[in-house]
């Protein structure tokens, strides 16, 4: 299994998605801005874009997924190139696999500002059905919890953990309050 293209080339497909992501920054107010979610806040498609200027190309690429369909970490991790339908725009998840919630089939919708993107990456890949491989063993998919380690280097970067004062019963508390990989998902939903 080998990435057919030199890194220039994957290095401009990252920027290609960066740039999406500004752009619906700039079309997208946020519904929710004040909005705290339980587990996690959603992402900024600025923060997004900011996380993804500092990742791999591919890590950029499952950041980029998640936000524009609303995938969960599992779901990515184990997205199967055969699993997606580029002419009808959607991505099938839980299809023979247990990684979707609940182990049910789901059929998320592949964004027009995703596909070529997306379409652009899935001809680079050769002798892998998996769509973000695993970097070590290139038949499998990348796991969550290392799609969930690349995301905290990334976050930590970017310093996006914001700490913040909690009054409980009358008492302060100082928590940190994390961004995590749920937040994509809480992007999708928040526009």
């Amino acid at each position: 299994i080998k990435q057919r293209t030199p890194p220039e080339e994957l290095a401009k497909l990252k920027d290609k998605a960066v740039k999406v992501m500004y752009s619906l920054h700039k079309k997208l107010p946020l519904k929710y801005d004040t909005m705290i979610m339980k587990g996690s806040r959603p992402f900024t498609a600025n923060q997004i874009a900011r996380l993804m200027e500092v990742a791999t190309p591919k890590m950029a690429l499952v950041f980029f997924t998640m936000a524009l369909t609303g995938a969960r970490r599992a779901e990515v991790a184990d997205l199967r190139r055969s699993n997606i339908d580029w002419n009808e725009g959607y991505i099938w998840v839980g299809e023979g696999y247990s990684t979707a919630k609940n182990n049910k089939v789901g059929r998320l919708f592949l964004p027009p500002e995703a596909t070529p993107i997306l379409e652009k990456w899935n001809d680079t890949l050769d002798g892998t059905d998996f769509l973000f491989f695993n970097n070590q063993f290139k038949e499998i998919g990348i796991t969550p919890n290392g799609l969930g380690q690349e995301f905290k280097k990334c976050r930590d970067k970017e310093n996006l953990d914001r700490k913040r004062e909690v009054i409980k019963d009358g008492k302060k508390y100082n928590t940190k309050y994390e961004f995590s990989t749920h937040g994509f998902r809480n992007f999708y939903c928040s526009y």
